[in-house]
């Protein structure tokens, strides 16, 4: 008997796929993503004929706070009797590209977009409260983050191994908290923080070269630029040995005292 195979689309590399749909779960042929069948046959129908939609029965929300995404979807927009994102509410989404996350949410819960591996883009609301420990950890297809100063609690590697984030704007938390929140994203090139505490940000073992130059830890080894919540902008503070714009600085400066000594 021959088995009747349907139209899909991968939802993470966008390959096209004939599945059976009478199976829960498969594998792209192309990339060798695990995928949910139904889900990438909903992911066609989005993209050829643009007919899947949100739909109430996508979420299970109790009281008020989101328990589960059961969609299908790969743009969801969060419905507004949501209160608080719960605990692995969208854990291993992989196919999740964006969220759209209302203003009626006060917290986003532990572990809520752990392993969305290919959500690009989240809005966090004024509203937000709290961001529980591990919320966004493993989003590597995050670029750009702004936690809104209205956040007062962050957990623990909240945005841990972000490891394509090159931006994120936390400016409620001092230097020490940050560290906490985003270790392991080494590709951070623009950083906003509290202008409170902010010297923790020297490494212990710091060694300078002159006011203007410091060698700071390894764990944002690609760092340029340190903002700080009252808009001050640091470009020379926070600068790693590997830093192409610190070797540039220092082989200035090097050159002035060279100039200097000559004299």
């Amino acid at each position: 008997m021959a088995i009747e195979l349907t139209a899909a689309k991968c939802p993470c590399c966008g390959a096209d796929l004939m599945l059976n749909e009478n199976m829960e779960s498969g594998f792209c042929q192309y990339c060798g993503s695990k995928i949910l069948v139904q889900a990438a046959i909903a992911f066609q129908k989005v993209v050829v004929e643009g007919t899947v939609k949100t739909r109430a029965t996508d979420f299970t929300i109790r009281a008020g706070i989101l328990e589960a995404y059961n969609g299908e979807e790969i743009d969801v927009i969060i419905p507004s009797n949501v209160f608080i994102i719960g605990y692995k509410a969208f854990m291993d989404c992989v196919c999740l590209r964006s969220v759209t996350i209302p203003d009626s949410v006060t917290e986003i819960g532990v572990f809520a977009f752990w392993g969305c591996h290919n959500l690009s883009k989240v809005n966090i609301p004024n509203s937000v409260k709290k961001i529980g420990e591990k919320a966004f950890m493993g989003c590597r297809s995050l670029t750009s983050i702004v936690v809104p100063d209205s956040v007062t609690e962050i957990g623990p590697e909240a945005f841990r191994e972000c490891s394509r984030l090159t931006s994120i704007s936390l400016p409620g938390f001092d230097a020490d908290k940050a560290y906490r929140v985003i270790d392991g994203c080494n590709e951070i090139t623009d950083l906003t923080i509290s202008s409170t505490n902010y010297m923790q940000f020297y490494s212990s073992n710091r060694k300078k070269r002159g006011p203007d130059y410091v060698e700071g830890p390894d764990f944002l080894p690609k760092l340029e630029r340190l903002t700080l919540s009252d808009g001050k902008s640091i470009e020379l503070f926070y600068l790693p040995r590997r830093s192409p714009l610190f070797k540039r600085k220092a082989e200035e400066r090097d050159r002035e005292q060279e100039r200097i000594r000559q004299k």
